[in-house]
């Protein structure tokens, strides 16, 4: 029975891409295939501070999903509770823009969430 259950596994990885872990990305992701032949991926959900733009393309030219987190990426949930209809576009439009200019990825393949 489990061979004709569809098997779906979402491997994502959280924060900023950086000389220290981007090649352990990698390393990970090197040679994986899904059961169809199809290379696995992973989305990255990046957030600004301390990100390399130019690694973060790499991943994306490797076939691997770039979403956001946002630009100042708070985790004081009360600044999200409060922030008004600017802030919100400030901060996730704004790093959309900032992934398009530095990473060179096109705005409309880059997620949000």
């Amino acid at each position: 029975m489990i061979d004709t259950v569809p098997q779906i596994v979402m491997l994502t990885f959280d924060d900023a891409v950086t000389v220290l872990n981007h090649g352990l990305f990698e390393d990970m992701m090197r040679d994986r295939v899904n059961p169809n032949g199809a290379k696995a991926s992973a989305t990255f959900f990046v957030s600004h501070e301390y990100n390399n733009y130019q690694l973060t393309h790499d991943l994306y030219t490797s076939g691997h999903e770039i979403a956001l987190h946002s630009i100042t990426h708070q985790t004081n949930t009360m600044y999200w509770a409060n922030l008004n209809e600017t802030g919100w576009s400030a901060e996730i439009c704004g790093q959309k823009r900032q992934m398009a200019h530095f990473a060179k990825i096109p705005e409309d393949k880059v997620d949000e969430i």
